[in-house]
């Protein structure tokens, strides 16, 4: 059969995206001949021709999109702050990479272009089997990109989020690999400045390799013009690194803080793999920085009762707070922890935490976070709130008091007052219980139309209220596109806050107690579903139904009734949109709530489960806490 002149068709040619003798072959196979761009796609896609994402790339006509120089993009791995990670593979070569492609909206900004070069020149100095490779940067439609080894695996965060703490022996593994490809980092001159799990990528054999140079800093040989370059960039971005696992000094001065600062992160990060929280339980951001400059080193034996005392006291050594008596090396470390002699951690690892589905196919989502604190792991705690927080945002101290004290008629248990987006966006991340934001239009570093987009993007955020107040006119077509939000002006904003006061301050209670409530998990991560179990149960409810996947889950939604139904996404048998979906189908459970929990972060994924019918969707790194008050907002419960 010939190649149909299609429109689709062209465009897969004159981008040439596939040869014309694998379109050939793809079309030999078919009994009639397609007639449609549709039918073409879906035989090329069926085929294996095309993958889902570009095929859906050539329907919506962005097929020009999916070449990036000598790449052809194959998937979409994962997105951040700074922009997307993409699978790619080589025309010529072949050879699959991950490209890392800078957002086009930052390409007008100064800053993060040269924060993007900065990480494009760093990367080239480094070649070593424990450093991501780089093979070349360029340019493309979607923009500026840098061009990476592909680690097929998963970054060490995502690794503990899915299984829980790490076997010691396995956790010491990975942390000497690293210090030994971070000694190495160091010898060429640079510091790193972002230590963390997220930034280690592991692949299947085990091997972990460093990635994310975005914040390196050059310690020598560098000119005046570069070392100006470099304190501009520091500034811009104020604190440069996670606070979850930066030193004490370099929250202080970024710019003067050594290579013995990323031992510090390292040591945080070490604790991080044997506990699964972070080394201090703080929340604010001012909190975090105060807790390692001033509480104790918290031991390592008591946290993880099969950690040697030897271990113990290299990570005190490595999380030293005074830099003199901390260890003065990466290779000193990676000596040390060698000596350990520990148990192969195979024989430690059950068969069904070693078999969970791992959802990120190359685990490189990280390196498009760009260290945004946001993508942080957060500390694993448990306990509950009930408290109703509304968030106020405006610039002029003036109309923030005015602001503030006509949203106390709402009855919340607290109002937070925020001046800018920047402070916003920490009180929707650190204040539990947050149902409202009143955000002026007008705004010191933005708009408040800014924040509605941003709080729109991320699952956390994406159900609270939003009221938009502005000086002039409310048009409500301004927010057209945006559920749950009203545009209102600012000389009547009591009387719409009595409104709202009226609708949402006191949610029903429900008509049954927790304890007679029915809860379904359903996840196929052994340490996700104890978790769940954990936190639904420190809320009171006593009839808890556990399943390992999809399959179970439907059975149970078939013969029973339940309350709330949480589940993961990726599990065998039948994902969670597919479970959902039977759910809203069901004679039983066509009510019931859907909390979605689940590590996928591609938007189309994220859409098909919405589609489904599930109601909230909570990353895996969510806190209990954010767990539990995702739960009491679906149930309407205090």
């Amino acid at each position: 059969m010939t190649i149909p002149n299609l429109g689709s068709i062209q465009e897969i040619l004159n981008n040439n995206i596939v040869p014309v003798h694998e379109l050939e072959k793809a079309f030999a196979g078919t009994a009639d001949a397609p007639s449609t761009d549709t039918q073409v796609i879906d035989v090329l896609a069926r085929g294996g021709v095309l993958t889902p994402f570009q095929a859906q790339a050539v329907r919506e006509g962005r097929a020009s999109e999916l070449v990036m120089g000598n790449y052809i993009i194959l998937d979409k791995l994962g997105a951040g702050g700074m922009g997307a990670v993409y699978k790619a593979r080589h025309r010529r070569m072949k050879r699959i990479a991950a490209l890392k492609v800078l957002k086009k909206e930052l390409v007008g900004s100064a800053d993060s272009v040269l924060r993007f070069q900065r990480e494009v020149e760093t990367s080239a100095r480094c070649s070593h089997p424990g450093v991501v490779g780089v093979y070349d940067a360029d340019e493309g439609p979607l923009g500026h990109f840098l061009a990476m080894e592909f680690v097929d695996g998963t970054d060490l965060a995502g690794l503990v989020m899915k299984r829980g703490p790490l076997p010691v022996a396995e956790a010491v593994d990975f942390i000497a690999q690293s210090a030994r490809a971070m000694a190495y980092v160091h010898s060429r001159g640079l510091v790193h400045r972002d230590i963390k799990p997220a930034n280690f990528l592991v692949d299947k054999s085990g091997t972990v390799k460093v990635a994310d140079l975005g914040l390196v800093r050059i310690s020598d040989g560098t000119d005046s013009s570069e070392a100006a370059d470099q304190e501009s960039l520091t500034q811009a971005y104020t604190i440069a690194g996670t606070l979850e696992f930066m030193a004490p000094e370099q929250a202080v001065d970024t710019k003067t803080a050594d290579h013995r600062a990323d031992i510090y992160s390292l040591g945080c990060t070490l604790w991080y793999l044997l506990t699964g929280k972070n080394v201090y339980a703080a929340k604010t951001q001012m909190q975090k920085i105060m807790a390692h400059q001033k509480e104790p080193i918290p031991s390592l034996t008591q946290a993880r009762g099969d950690a040697p005392p030897a271990l113990d006291a290299i990570f005190r050594k490595m999380v030293e707070k005074d830099v003199s008596k901390r260890y003065q090396s990466m290779q000193e470390v990676a000596d040390d922890l060698s000596k350990l002699n520990l148990a192969p951690a195979s024989d430690t690892v059950s068969g069904e935490e070693a078999g969970a589905t791992m959802v990120m196919e190359g685990g490189i989502a990280a390196l498009a976070a760009a260290s945004s604190m946001a993508n942080s792991p957060e500390t694993i705690v448990g306990g509950q709130s009930s408290s109703t927080v509304v968030v106020v945002v405006e610039s002029s101290d003036f109309l923030l008091k005015r602001m503030v004290k006509e949203a106390q008629a709402l009855g919340a248990d607290e109002v937070v007052a925020a001046k800018n987006i920047m402070q916003a966006q920490e009180a929707l991340h650190d204040k539990p219980g947050v149902r409202l934001v009143i955000a002026s239009n007008t705004l010191a570093d933005g708009s408040g139309l800014d924040l509605l987009r941003q709080m729109r993007s991320e699952d956390s955020t994406r159900d609270i209220e939003f009221v938009l107040a502005t000086s002039d006119e409310p048009v409500g077509s301004v927010l057209q596109g945006f559920a749950k939000s009203v545009v209102i002006s600012k000389t009547n904003i009591k009387a719409h806050v009595q409104e709202l006061a009226g609708k949402w301050a006191s949610p029903a209670k429900a008509a049954k107690s927790v304890s007679d409530m029915a809860v379904l998990i359903a996840d196929d991560s052994l340490f996700a579903r104890r978790r769940l179990e954990t936190a639904v149960r420190d809320m009171g409810f006593k009839q808890v139904t556990i399943v390992k996947d999809g399959a179970e889950a439907i059975e149970k939604i078939d013969s029973g009734t339940f309350d709330i139904i949480i589940s993961d996404f990726n599990m065998p048998h039948h994902t969670g949109d597919q479970v959902a979906s039977r759910a809203k189908r069901s004679a039983l459970n066509s009510k019931t709530p859907i909390l979605m929990y689940t590590s996928e972060t591609e938007d189309h994924i994220l859409e098909s489960a919405r589609k489904s019918g599930v109601d909230k969707i909570l990353p895996k790194n969510a806190t209990t806490e954010q767990v539990q008050e995702g739960v009491r907002r679906l149930l309407g419960l205090n």
